[in-house]
């Protein structure tokens, strides 16, 4: 994917010092108002909406504070080496810098998992990722 991701990716394009740093800004702004969305989830903690300061009780809810999120890491089964195209599942992480652990679950393609044949693919990239099937 990172081949795809770094050279054959149409949107790639070199950015100067200062757009670097002005994403980065960005970025970082983004990541801590993030953070203090969840770490408003589940408790009474001001959200980053409120425009409330965060005052020292913030430790005292430590308990409280969303500690893990699992999620898929894909649309479907794994597709075979070098042709994950879509990365919409694990951007949001990667942009976060949040820590990811991908692990098997066990569960396999079979037989019975075939391909829905009158299928109508929303858009090529869909069409890309629905092709994946005959790979399989």
């Amino acid at each position: 994917m990172s081949d795809f991701i770094i050279t054959d990716n149409p949107n790639v394009k070199a950015l100067s010092l200062a757009e670097v740093w002005k994403l980065t800004s960005e970025r970082e702004a983004y990541k801590a108002e993030y953070a203090r969305h969840w770490n408003s989830a589940g408790t009474d903690l001001p959200g980053p909406s409120s425009g409330d300061t965060l005052g020292v009780t913030a430790a005292s809810k430590e308990d409280s504070i969303v500690d893990v999120l699992l999620c898929p890491v894909g649309p479907g089964c794994a597709p075979p080496l070098d042709c994950a195209r879509y990365w919409g599942y694990t951007a949001q992480w990667n942009l976060l810098d949040y820590p990811a652990l991908v692990f098997p679950t066990g569960l396999q393609c079979g037989p019975e998992d075939a391909k829905e044949e009158n299928y109508e693919p929303r858009n090529e990239y869909d069409n890309y990722n629905y092709g994946l099937c005959e790979l399989c």
